[in-house]
């Protein structure tokens, strides 16, 4: 990615640069897939299992 960004964009920076940067995206993305699914999984828990339709009691 480091020599397509220097070929393609003229990038002057270090290889490092993109390696770091990488990284941390790739935690954000890692975190917000887990908030997602958390999210899913407590929506699914307060219905009747079908999305939508909450426990009639």
């Amino acid at each position: 990615m480091w020599e397509q960004l220097r070929e393609e964009l003229d990038f002057k920076g270090p290889d490092q640069t993109v390696r770091s940067y990488i990284s941390k995206r790739k935690k954000e993305q890692l975190d917000e897939a887990t908030q997602a699914t958390l999210l899913l999984e407590s929506n699914w828990l307060g219905t009747s299992g079908l999305w939508g339709s909450p426990i009639q009691n």
